[in-house]
């Protein structure tokens, strides 16, 4: 998973700088969208486990559980 994860967000990086000039912290919404969109498209399953792994850590919140 480390490396999986690892190699994604260095394709998010990466995409950002190619795509936009920017990083991708500094891009508006929408630009950061088609950032993810795009790494979505070519890393399906980098990003199907970032959003899994994003949801847990969202609903193992306390004040989301409340």
């Amino acid at each position: 998973m480390r490396r999986l994860f690892l190699g994604g967000l260095v394709e998010i990086t990466i995409t950002a700088q190619r795509s936009t000039g920017s990083e991708f912290v500094a891009l508006d919404p929408a630009r950061q969208t088609a950032v993810l969109e795009s790494v979505e498209r070519s890393s399906p399953a980098f990003f199907t486990a970032l959003v899994e792994h994003t949801y847990r850590g969202y609903y193992t919140l306390p004040l989301v559980q409340q």
